[in-house]
């Protein structure tokens, strides 16, 4: 899978991915593992984007029962006056917001020519993608990229 990514960045331009639902079991998946987890991956192979397919429903998706054929890929479910956001969206935005602080922390470790900051900017990411269900894990590369943003 490297050299595939390699090859698409050899181009020098942005490239993303497109995550489409896998079913059934879409609402039954671990938000961290399954959807922020996935802008972490998309940062270590210098993924410039994702997109999300399935912001719809089959029926009614506050009564499922009688809808059991069509599987609920739903990420915002429709109330008076609004929506309520679901569990998978709101990880799929808190890897959005990962994802820029990654993109932020790099920017700002490149200009002050921190090739050691880099090296740990990189490791840390590839730490939360080898385990991608550790919410732990992920908060603590989350307060280093907030330390290395507050540095004078």
């Amino acid at each position: 899978m490297k050299g595939f990514f390699d090859l698409l960045g050899a181009g020098g331009k942005p490239h993303w991915c497109y995550f489409y639902s896998e079913g059934g079991t879409d609402k039954a998946q671990d938000p961290t593992r399954h959807y922020l987890a996935k802008f972490w991956w998309a940062y270590t192979q210098g993924v410039t984007g994702l997109g999300y397919w399935a912001q719809q429903y089959y029926g009614d998706p506050w009564y499922r029962a009688d809808y059991k054929s069509a599987y609920d890929t739903s990420l915002v479910y429709p109330v008076e006056g609004g929506v309520v956001a679901s569990r998978r969206w709101e990880a799929w935005r808190r890897g959005w917001q990962d994802y820029q602080l990654l993109a932020l922390t790099e920017a700002r470790l490149k200009q002050a020519n921190d090739l050691a900051g880099l090296q740990d900017l990189k490791r840390r990411a590839e730490e939360v993608v080898t385990v991608p269900g550790d919410p732990a894990r992920a908060e603590a590369v989350r307060a280093w990229l907030r330390e290395q943003l507050a540095r004078p």
